[in-house]
């Protein structure tokens, strides 16, 4: 027998090499981990045909295990050890910044042919030899038990090397001497950057990672930072207000004396209901900085970031009220104001920034003209309407019902349409209010002088209020096609399905409810409300933004036309058949006849339903052609490979 000792990641290794113990231990493990290993005899392991179900059983759970704890961290080849068509290799997990994580999996490999094949169970050639001899058993027991040594020697090796390990892993992020830069303002920006970005050891380098020796409480420190490099940050945590985007972060004081210093960031987080305190929804963290034996600036993390611990951030305004003051003027520092030469002009511009843009951008057109504390209120209140559209999982469209302008102060109202509550009236009004420099949101208190003209818009408001009540569906199904019946005389050609059907997809890619019920018809009386329509409608843009279509193939029959669409969403495939009806608007789709090529249960009764809803609005032979033509689709779907 021999000892070869590899030092090697997988992704560096050429592809003649595939069949050494070492590259075939490493594609096993890779396998677990992605849950793709095959235990079929003779593909991916070295298991017999003869093992029983109970041991199958209990090899997958074991799989399984390994398949947690291959989780995070990359892999690497050591010893190796060959007797024979015998052999046994050593992969230890590497990376991440944590040592409870470091682990060792030897695996026992069977040479098949040209192949060598790992045994299902670590440690163990149990249930990968068909028979055995005294002499075959003694010598897979001896390479069982040098596994089992080397696990426990090399995982002391890791643990050993682990501070060299991660503070080389930290200076691919962050060198010493960046942190020696005495303007505080400025490494605090590239802390907040990198919590943006995730890089967990730039984090860990502005925290102390490069000190020799490391801060007292590097442990808390380490774990604290786990959050962020697992993205796993949930709105309860006060890490969400350093690492998510919606968050708006401003530096609201710096200071420095000798070797240590104080910056103070306020965080506008729009998806605090502003609860607790006075102002919720703008929280102050305090980071105190120390230099270290090396003269590198260390951060200290606030309390409830060390924590992780929500209860412990500050929501009373009543402390550090100056520096929360400062919150909307250092905003308005680093993002000038944009104000329009109109209040219409204005109030499009808002909507356009609550629909598409990011927070601080919508910041840009909102009053801070006030005193600092009305100022603040103003903020929060923008943050709340922004969060309102743009809070992932909800789908609401800004339904325009009317918009009014008495003297310097202008009023928008909408409909706040949200497609999970579809017959629900939510009315949201937006002021607008004119400025030395032009037209601004005006959100927050209302000021004496604008009392009189705010009176005089809430009246002209309450005075159609009612008729809002009734007329905002028919406002919002404006840009869709109603039918009461389906035109069979007259079909689209190729060229005229093909484009509806690519505005459809660019509507959905671009989650615009407006512009898919452009494309859209549907069938019923005129004060009916499409909630089929509206439904479907609302789970493909919740579904397709991330996905990918393409047009297959253009069915035809005497009164009908359909396309079929082929979708991929997380490597999940699915074929739609899309009718396309002419209207008096021109060609649209029926969103409500929803028929998929899937042969489930379920999929089947929505088919049938979709049929069915077709009942009253065509004659029975016409359903039947249709149903023909999708059952032609369905058999040209199935024989294709995805």
């Amino acid at each position: 027998m021999k000892s070869i000792f590899w030092l090697v990641y997988i992704a560096l290794i050429f592809p003649a090499l595939a069949n050494d113990p070492g590259t075939a231990a490493l594609e096993f493990l890779e396998k677990v981990k992605s849950g793709e290993v095959d235990l079929s005899p003779g593909t991916d392991t070295a298991l017999q045909a003869h093992t029983s179900q109970t041991k199958l059983k209990s090899i997958g759970k074991r799989l399984e295990q390994l398949r947690k704890d291959l989780a995070k961290g990359s892999l690497e080849v050591g010893e190796i050890r060959e007797d024979a068509d015998f052999a046994a290799a050593i992969v230890r997990k590497t990376g991440g910044f944590d040592s409870s994580h470091l682990q060792v999996f030897p695996v026992a490999l069977i040479k098949s042919g040209e192949r060598w094949l790992p045994a299902p169970v670590l440690a163990s050639y149990e249930n990968a030899v068909p028979a055995y001899t005294v002499s075959l058993r003694r010598r897979l027991e001896s390479l069982e038990s040098w596994m089992m040594k080397e696990r426990v020697a090399s995982l002391e090796k890791l643990l050993a090397d682990f501070s060299q390990r991660t503070r080389k892993q930290i200076e691919k992020s962050i060198r010493g001497n960046d942190l020696e830069n005495d303007d505080l303002e400025q490494l605090t920006e590239k802390f907040l950057d990198a919590c943006l970005k995730g890089d967990q050891g730039a984090i860990l380098g502005y925290l102390g990672g490069l000190s020799d020796p490391l801060p007292e409480d590097w442990a808390a420190r380490l774990q604290a930072t786990e959050v962020v490099a697992n993205s796993d940050v949930s709105r309860d945590s006060p890490w969400r207000l350093l690492v998510s985007e919606e968050v708006v972060r401003v530096i609201v004081h710096a200071r420095r004396g000798g070797e240590s210093g104080l910056v103070s960031v306020a965080c506008l987080d729009p998806a605090k209901a502003g609860a607790r305190g006075t102002m919720g929804k703008i929280v102050l963290l305090h980071f105190d900085f120390s230099k270290n034996a090396a003269g590198q600036w260390v951060m200290e993390l606030p309390r409830s970031l060390l924590n992780n611990d929500e209860e412990e951030l500050i929501y009373d305004d009543q402390l550090d009220v100056d520096l929360l003051d400062r919150f909307t003027s250092k905003l308005r520092e680093r993002s000038g104001l944009l104000a329009s030469s109109s209040a219409q002009e204005a109030c499009r511009a808002v909507i356009s920034g609550l629909k598409g843009g990011g927070l601080e951008q919508v910041l840009r057109s909102v009053d801070f003209s006030g005193a600092p504390k009305d100022a603040r209120y103003a903020a929060a209140e923008a943050a709340e309407i922004w969060w309102s559209l743009n809070q992932p999982g909800t789908l609401r469209v800004p339904v325009e019902l009317g918009f009014q302008q008495e003297g310097n102060l202008a009023i928008a109202v909408y409909q706040w349409f949200s497609i999970k509550q579809a017959d629900q009236f939510e009315r949201k009004t937006l002021y607008f209010k004119k400025t030395a420099e032009g037209w601004v949101w005006a959100t927050g208190p209302v000021g004496k002088d604008e009392k009189r003209s705010r009176e005089l818009l809430s009246k002209w408001m309450r005075s159609h209020e009612e008729q809002w009540r009734i007329k905002w569906r028919e406002i919002l199904l404006k840009p869709s096609q109603r039918l009461d019946t389906l035109d069979f005389d007259n079909l689209a050609n190729d060229s005229q399905v093909r484009a509806i059907v690519e505005r459809w997809v660019a509507a959905l890619d671009e989650v615009d409810l407006m512009a898919a019920l452009a494309c859209s018809a549907w069938l019923g009386e005129i004060d009916a409300i499409p909630m089929k329509t509206l439904r479907n409608l609302s789970y493909e843009l919740d579904s397709s933004s991330e996905a990918q279509f393409s047009i297959e193939n253009i069915y035809r029959s005497n009164s009908w036309v359909a396309a079929s669409l082929k979708k991929i969403s997380d490597d999940k495939v699915s074929h739609a058949f899309i009718p396309v009806v002419i209207t008096p608007s021109g060609p649209r789709i029926l969103p409500e006849i929803d028929l998929l090529a899937d042969d489930s249960r379920t999929r089947n009764f929505l088919n049938n339903a979709s049929f069915r809803q077709l009942e009253n609005f065509a004659p029975q032979e016409k359903i039947d052609e249709l149903r023909v033509l999708f059952e032609l689709f369905q058999k040209e779907v199935s024989g294709k490979p995805d």
